[in-house]
C-alpha cells in the first residue's frame, strides 16, 4: 500500500527521533554511572571475556560489536586507557595508546596494543549480580547487558566527559576522588555543601574564581581558568603540565607564529621535549630575559592559559539536564539508595522462599519414614502430588522435599532446617528494618564511597592558585610604545612610519589624504561608503619607510561587496574630532570618544548616515574648515562653531547651503590660506562666496 506524506513531515519526524537517539544514546553521559553507551558496551563485553589480563585490542573490539550498533570502539577504547585523559582510567594498556596531550601522536593499530579492565572497573562489575540493577537486551535481542553499571561512587564528577549531540553538547570537568567523598560525607552528616573544585589528569593550575565555581556547583555552567605549569632550567623554560583543553602541538605552533611576527622576541627556540620520564615542552629563551613577564606573555598569547568552558549536561531519568555538582550529587544519592534497596528486596525475596520452603520440614518431621516410601515407591511424575497429599504442602515445597538427597531425610536434618527458620525470620525483619530507615542507607553509601575513595584517591593534580593572587594582564601591556605616522592614500593604501617625511612613495596617479601622528598603542579607524567603520591595531601593522609603498586595505579587512573605504582616522587616547563632511552641505562634528569599545571589535555598523560624503578630518582642536561648492563658492569656519553631535548617526549641522539645482560640496579640507580668509570666513549656515 502507497501512502503519501508531505516531505516536511517525514523530515520533521525522521530529525526528531535522530535528533533524541542521537543525544540518549552517544553523546551525553549518564548521570548514574558517567557512562556514554559505548562505555557500557566496552566494559561489559571486556567483563564477558573475563578480560583482567591483557588482551589484544583488535579481540576486544571485535567481541564489543556483539553489542555495539555502530562503527569501531578502538577509538573509544584508547581514551579508556589514557592516563592523562582521565584521573582514574576505565582500561589499563599495553602498547601506544597515544597521550591526551598531544593532537598529531596516533595511538598504535589495535592488532598491536592490549588492553584490560582496571582494578577500580573489576571492583565495580563485582555487583553486576547482586540484583541491584536491570539488564535490557543488545541492539538485535540476543543477549543482555546492564542497563547501567553499579557504581558505589558517583563516577559522573570524577570522570572528564564531553560530547556534542543534535542542539545540544555537554562539557563535564572533573574533579578529585578524595574532595568528593568528604564533600558527600560532610554533606549527609551536617547538611553542609562545600563548594567543589575541579581538578583535571593533565595537572598544571587552575586559577579560581569563586563566582564561576560557585555557578558550577549551583547551576553547572561557568568558565574554569587553567594554566601550565612551569620551571626554569639552562636559560630555558621547561613546561611540565598543560591545560587540559588544549595539546602540546597547539601551543608550540602558536609560539612559533608569536615569533615569526616579531610579537615576542625573547625567545630563540621551542620545541616538543617529552619522552618516557614525562610531558615536556622546551621554551629557550635569550640571555637577560626577566623569564616572568615573558611567561605571563605566553599566557597571554597561547594556549599555555586556556578556558574549560564547563556545560554540565547528563542524562537524567532519561532526559538530558544541565545540573549542578550538587543537584547531580542529590539525584545520584537518590539512585544508589534505590539500587541498595532493590538489592535487599532481592534478598528479603530470596529469605521469604526458603522460610517458605523450611516451612514444610515442620509437617516432615513426624513422618520421615513414609516421605522416604512415598519417594522410594511412587512413580515419579506422582512423587510431588503424593507429598503434597500427605503433607498438606504446596508444590514448591513438595518438589523441594524430593530433591533432597535420602541421606539427608532424616530427624538430624530436618530439626536443623526447622531451627534456621526463626533466624531467618530475624534477618529478613533486619532487612525490612534497613530499607525502612533513610539513615541507615544514607551511612552505607558514605561507607561505600569512603572505601572507594580510600583505595582509589590520588593526592590533586591540578594546583589551586587564588585568583586575587595573580596579576590580571591586558595585551595592551605588552605593546611597545613609540610614536609613528599612518599614511592614508586616496588608492586606499595605509603605511605605518616611524619617521615623518613630506616624501611618501604611492603608486603612479596616487596621493596622500592624511598624515597623522599618534602612538603605536593605539587604533586606525577605517570610514566606508556602506555606513560602517573598521578598526585595525596600529601595533598589528608592519613599520615601512618612507620610500616604500604601503598595505593595500582590502587585504587588512574584509570589506562587502562593492564597499569602498572613504576616509581614516588614527588615535590612541580617543581625543579630538572626526569632522565629516556630506554633499548636502552638512557637517558632522563627532567626538573620537564615539568610537571607543570595550572588545577589540574589528566593525562597528551602521556608524554614519547614509548620504554622500565628501571628506573626513581628523583634529585635536578646533580649527578652521575650507568648503567648496560644485557652483565655484567657498566659505572658511571654524570648528569652534559647529555643535558636536555624540551620536554617530547623526545628521550634523547645515554649513553651506544653496537652494539652486545641482548644488553640492566638492571639497572640505584644513583652511591652508586656499583664499583670502576675512573674505570667506563665516559662522552661519550660507552659500559661500565665488571665488
Amino acid at each position: 500500500m502507497i501512502t503519501n506524506k508531505n516531505i516536511d513531515n517525514i523530515i520533521e519526524e525522521n530529525m526528531s527521533d535522530y535528533s533524541a537517539y542521537v543525544v540518549l544514546n552517544r553523546a551525553i553521559p549518564d548521570l548514574r554511572d558517567a557512562t556514554k553507551p559505548v562505555h557500557k558496551r566496552i566494559i561489559y563485553a571486556m567483563h564477558k571475556e573475563k578480560a583482567t589480563k591483557f588482551m589484544k585490542s583488535a579481540t576486544m573490539s571485535g567481541k564489543v560489536m556483539a553489542y555495539h550498533p555502530h562503527g569501531d570502539t578502538y577509538p573509544t577504547i584508547v581514551g579508556m586507557v589514557q592516563k592523562d585523559n582521565q584521573l582514574l582510567p576505565w582500561l589499563v594498556g599495553k602498547g601506544n595508546f597515544s597521550q591526551h596531550t598531544s593532537r598529531d601522536l596516533m595511538y598504535g593499530s589495535s592488532r598491536y596494543t592490549e588492553v584490560k579492565l582496571s582494578d577500580f572497573t573489576i571492583d565495580v562489575l563485582k555487583d553486576l549480580n547482586n540484583h541491584s540493577i536491570d539488564f535490557i537486551p543488545n541492539y538485535d535481542g540476543t543477549k543482555l547487558m546492564p542497563e547501567v553499571l553499579p557504581v558505589r561512587f558517583p563516577t559522573i564528577l570524577h570522570y572528564c566527559q564531553s560530547g556534542i549531540g543534535v542542539g545540544m553538547a555537554s562539557n563535564i570537568p572533573s574533579f578529585n576522588m578524595k574532595e568528593i567523598s568528604d564533600a558527600i560525607e560532610k554533606y549527609i552528616k551536617y547538611n553542609q555543601k562545600t563548594m567543589l573544585i575541579p581538578d583535571f589528569a593533565t595537572g598544571g593550575q587552575i586559577i579560581l574564581s569563586n563566582s564561576e565555581i560557585e555557578k558550577i556547583n549551583k547551576d553547572g555552567k561557568g568558565s574554569i581558568k587553567l594554566r601550565a605549569k612551569y620551571k626554569v632550567e639552562n636559560n630555558s623554560i621547561v613546561v611540565t603540565e598543560i591545560p587540559y583543553t588544549t595539546t602540546r602541538e597547539a601551543i608550540i605552533e602558536k609560539i612559533i607564529d608569536l615569533i615569526k611576527e616579531g610579537t615576542i622576541k625573547d625567545i630563540i627556540s621551542v620545541k616538543d621535549t617529552t619522552d618516557l620520564r614525562g610531558m615536556s615542552i622546551t621554551i629557550k629563551y635569550k640571555k637577560n630575559t626577566d623569564v616572568e613577564k615573558l611567561m605571563t606573555r605566553l599566557y597571554l598569547a597561547t594556549p599555555l592559559e586556556s578556558i574549560f568552558s564547563a556545560n554540565m549536561n547528563v542524562i537524567c531519568d532519561k532526559l538530558p539536564k544541565v545540573m549542578g555538582v550538587w543537584d547531580i550529587i542529590d539525584k545520584w544519592l537518590e539512585w544508589r539508595s534505590g539500587c541498595i534497596v532493590k538489592s535487599y528486596n532481592y534478598e528479603i525475596s530470596e529469605l521469604n522462599k526458603k522460610i517458605h520452603l523450611y516451612s514444610a520440614f515442620i509437617k516432615v518431621i513426624n513422618c520421615i519414614d513414609d516421605i522416604i516410601e512415598i519417594i522410594r515407591f511412587s512413580e515419579e511424575d506422582m512423587i510431588v502430588p503424593n507429598l503434597i497429599k500427605k503433607l498438606t504442602i504446596d508444590k514448591e515445597q513438595a518438589e523441594y522435599i524430593a530433591d533432597i538427597k535420602l541421606r539427608n531425610l532424616n530427624s538430624t536434618f530436618v530439626k536443623k532446617r526447622i531451627s534456621e527458620i526463626d533466624n531467618l525470620r530475624k534477618l529478613t525483619s533486619d532487612k525490612y528494618d534497613f530499607i525502612n530507615n533513610k539513615d541507615n542507607i544514607l551511612k552505607t553509601i558514605v561507607k561505600e564511597i569512603n572505601e572507594v575513595s580510600k583505595k582509589y584517591s590520588k593526592p590533586r593534580k591540578t594546583e589551586i592558585v587564588y585568583e586575587d593572587k595573580t596579576k590580571e594582564i591586558s595585551a595592551d601591556e605588552f605593546i611597545e610604545d613609540y610614536s609613528c605616522n599612518i599614511i592614508y592614500t586616496k588608492e586606499n593604501y595605509l603605511k605605518k612610519t616611524l619617521r615623518y617625511s613630506d616624501a611618501q612613495k604611492v603608486k603612479d596617479g596616487d596621493e596622500v589624504i592624511s598624515m597623522i601622528q599618534t602612538s603605536n598603542k593605539g587604533e586606525v579607524i577605517l570610514f566606508s561608503d556602506k555606513q560602517n567603520a573598521y578598526k585595525l591595531q596600529i601595533n598589528d601593522l608592519d613599520s615601512k619607510q618612507p620610500s616604500m609603498l604601503g598595505l593595500y586595505i582590502p587585504s587588512l579587512i574584509k570589506l562587502n561587496k562593492d564597499e569602498n573605504i572613504i576616509g581614516c582616522v588614527a588615535t590612541n587616547n580617543y581625543k579630538g574630532f572626526a569632522i565629516i563632511t556630506y554633499e548636502n552641505g552638512k557637517i558632522h562634528k563627532l567626538p573620537l570618544e564615539s568610537f571607543r569599545t570595550n572588545t577589540k571589535r574589528s566593525m562597528l555598523k551602521n556608524t554614519l548616515i547614509d548620504s554622500p560624503i565628501v571628506s573626513i578630518i581628523q583634529i585635536e582642536e578646533d580649527t578652521d574648515i575650507y568648503l567648496e561648492s560644485s557652483q565655484n563658492k567657498a566659505l572658511v569656519i571654524n570648528t569652534e562653531n559647529i555643535n558636536e553631535k555624540a551620536s554617530r548617526n547623526s545628521q550634523g549641522i547645515q554649513v553651506m547651503h544653496s537652494n539652486k539645482e545641482g548644488f553640492r560640496v566638492v571639497k572640505a579640507e584644513l583652511y591652508k590660506n586656499q583664499v583670502n580668509y576675512d573674505d570667506y570666513i563665516t559662522n552661519k549656515k550660507c552659500a559661500g562666496k565665488l571665488i
